[in-house]
């Protein structure tokens, strides 16, 4: 039986093309809140770090990872973007709709590019269990990698992340197994 987390939340996310700032000091504030607030809980603490979409790489990623430990601590898992498009492909082949594969497989076709709202939904759906995924794909695992997987996932961001993160949710509908009860487990702090 796989070993889950109560609580998989997600913060500091960063392109490689950024420096560390207030916007991610804020996130990672509120993700140190929220797990002293409900530190009975099992909590893996997770962080995207965005090398797909990111142009002339600025961030030095063991010293952002550092930075983090020293303003609250270091996370249980830290994954490169380009590691979830895997996942997008096993999502797509999740989707009941099959008028909504094909947008994304010509989407993916016309650009070379996966959309971020199709990332985002395959980091959700492997954050919440049903897209498998392996430590060797992780930069970070200092839990077990059951534990990656979570009955609620949170994530906490930018309110300009706020559209991507509700199409994401949208493509989850699709999913062959969705259902009514895993909307209430997909949880965000916008700020």
């Amino acid at each position: 039986m796989r070993r889950f987390s109560d609580v998989n939340v997600e913060f500091g996310h960063i392109y490689l093309n950024e420096n560390y700032s207030p916007e991610h000091y804020r996130s990672i504030s509120l993700a140190k809140d929220f797990t002293f607030d409900n530190r009975g809980l099992n909590i893996s603490k997770s962080v995207l770090i965005d090398n797909y979409n990111a142009k002339e790489p600025v961030l030095s990623t063991s010293k952002y990872i550092k930075e983090i430990k020293e303003a609250f601590q270091e996370p249980d898992f830290v994954l490169y973007e380009d590691k979830v498009l895997p996942f997008a492909d096993e999502l797509l082949g999740q989707l009941k709709s099959g008028k909504l594969k094909r947008q994304y497989a010509t989407y993916i076709a016309k650009y070379n590019h996966y959309p971020c709202s199709l990332l985002v939904a395959s980091w959700n759906a492997a954050r919440l269990g049903y897209i498998r995924v392996n430590e060797k794909d992780f930069l970070v695992a200092n839990k077990s990698i059951e534990e990656f997987s979570a009955r609620v996932i949170l994530s906490i961001l930018p309110t300009r992340f706020g559209s991507v993160e509700k199409r994401a949710l949208d493509i989850i509908k699709e999913a062959e197994w969705y259902d009514e009860q895993l909307e209430g487990r997909v949880n965000h702090i916008f700020f």
